[in-house]
C-alpha cells in the first residue's frame, strides 16, 4: 500500500507539473493550423497602475515591462482601460508612452497565464508565455517587474524616446531648475541622487545617508578627473530634502567647488529631473539606490556613467526580493561603503 500510495503521488505530481504540455497545447493545437500572420496580443494587468497606486518610477517600470515582454513575444501589448486613464491624468505630459499600445478591456478569449509576482526579478518571458504562441490573446499580471531586462530588447533611444517630455517641460528642465551659466567652464557634471523623506520612516528602503554621500562624492569627482580627463567638474544635487543637501554643499565640499541644488516647482511634474538629467548628467550616484525614481533619472543620464549604493536595503527589509543583477545594468557602477576608513570604493566583481 505504501508503494502503491508514493505511485499515486508521484502520478499526480507529475500530471500537476505538466498540466499545459498534456492538456492545454494539444487542445490549442486542435483548434486548427496557426495562422501565423495574424495580430496577437498579450494583456498586461498591471497592479500600480490598475491599482492607481506607486509612483511614476513603479508605474513606467511596468509600462516598459509589458512593452518588452510584448515585443519578446511578437504580440501587441494592451493595457486597462482604467491604466490609460490613469496614465492620462498623472503622466500626460509624457508625449510617446502611449504610443505601440493599445488601451481595451481584457478579451473574452484570452488566456490567462500564471507570472511570477515578484517585485525586482526577472522572470524569462519566452519560457513562461512561448508554448502558448498559438492563442490570438493571452493575459499575465504583472506586480511591479522592476527589471531592466525585460526591456532590454529594445535600445536605450528606443525607451527614452518614449519617456521624452512636452516641450515647455524640457525647456524648464534646461533652464528653470539650475541658472544655465552655472555650467559655462564645466567640463563634467556629477548628478547626486538621493532621496530621503518617505525612506527614512519606511521599514525597508534604505535612504540616503551622509555618511555614505560624502566620501562618493568625493570619490566621482576623483574618477571622473581620471577616467574622463576632466579638470573642471560641475556638481548638482537632486532630491526631496533641500536642507540636507544645503548641509552636504555646505558643510562638506570646498567653498570654491561649483555645486548646485536642481530646484523643483510644484507646477512641473517631478519628471522634469529626468529630463533634466538627459541634459546635463554626465555621471550619476544613486544614493539611495532602491529608488526606482532615482533609477530612472540614472537611465535617463546623458553620460550614462551611473554609480550606486550596493546597500538597498534596511537590514530585515526587501534583500530577498530585490536581485541586483536584474534591477542594476551589469555597466552600472556598484560602490560599498567602508566602516573601518570611512571611505567609498568600487565593489571589486563577484567570482
Amino acid at each position: 500500500r505504501a508503494y502503491l500510495f508514493i505511485a499515486l503521488l508521484l502520478l499526480v505530481s507529475l500530471l500537476v507539473f505538466f498540466y499545459d504540455e498534456l492538456f492545454v497545447v494539444p487542445v490549442m493545437w486542435l483548434n486548427g493550423p496557426v495562422d501565423y500572420d495574424k495580430e496577437r496580443f498579450i494583456y498586461g494587468g498591471l497592479f500600480t497602475l490598475d491599482a492607481t497606486i506607486g509612483g511614476v518610477g513603479n508605474n513606467i517600470f511596468e509600462m516598459m515591462a509589458i512593452y518588452g515582454i510584448a515585443k519578446q513575444l511578437h504580440r501587441t501589448p494592451i493595457i486597462s482601460k482604467q491604466a490609460g486613464n490613469h496614465i492620462a491624468k498623472q503622466h500626460s505630459h509624457f508625449v510617446n508612452l502611449l504610443k505601440g499600445f493599445k488601451i481595451d478591456d481584457l478579451p473574452k478569449d484570452s488566456r490567462k497565464v500564471e507570472f511570477p509576482q515578484l517585485c525586482c526579478t526577472y522572470t524569462d518571458p519566452v519560457k513562461q508565455l512561448g508554448r502558448y504562441y498559438a492563442y490570438e490573446n493571452v493575459n499575465i499580471e504583472l506586480w511591479y517587474a522592476q527589471s531592466f531586462k525585460y526591456f532590454q530588447n529594445f535600445t536605450r533611444a528606443e525607451i527614452l524616446a518614449k519617456l521624452r517630455l512636452k516641450p515647455e517641460y524640457e525647456e524648464y528642465a534646461r533652464t528653470g531648475q539650475v541658472e544655465p551659466s552655472f555650467f559655462a567652464g564645466g567640463d563634467h557634471t556629477i548628478c547626486v541622487h538621493s532621496r530621503r523623506g518617505d525612506f527614512i520612516p519606511s521599514t525597508i528602503h534604505a535612504h540616503a545617508t551622509e555618511e555614505f554621500v560624502v566620501p562618493a562624492i568625493k570619490l566621482l569627482n576623483k574618477r571622473v578627473r581620471e577616467k574622463h580627463g576632466s579638470k573642471n567638474p560641475r556638481l548638482v544635487m537632486i532630491g526631496d530634502d533641500k536642507e540636507w543637501m544645503k548641509k552636504i554643499i555646505r558643510d562638506h565640499l570646498p567653498k570654491d567647488y561649483k555645486a548646485a541644488i536642481a530646484q523643483t516647482n510644484d507646477t512641473y511634474p517631478a519628471e522634469v529631473d529626468w529630463e533634466f538629467s538627459r541634459q546635463y548628467c554626465d555621471s550619476v550616484l544613486m544614493s539611495a539606490s532602491a529608488s526606482t525614481f532615482g533609477w530612472w533619472l540614472a537611465y535617463n543620464s546623458r553620460g550614462y556613467n551611473v554609480y550606486y549604493n550596493t546597500v538597498f536595503s534596511k537590514p530585515n527589509g526587501f534583500q530577498t526580493s530585490l536581485t541586483p543583477e536584474d534591477f542594476y545594468p551589469p555597466e552600472w557602477i556598484p560602490l560599498e561603503y567602508d566602516v573601518s576608513t570611512k571611505s567609498v570604493g568600487v565593489r571589486p566583481p563577484r567570482m
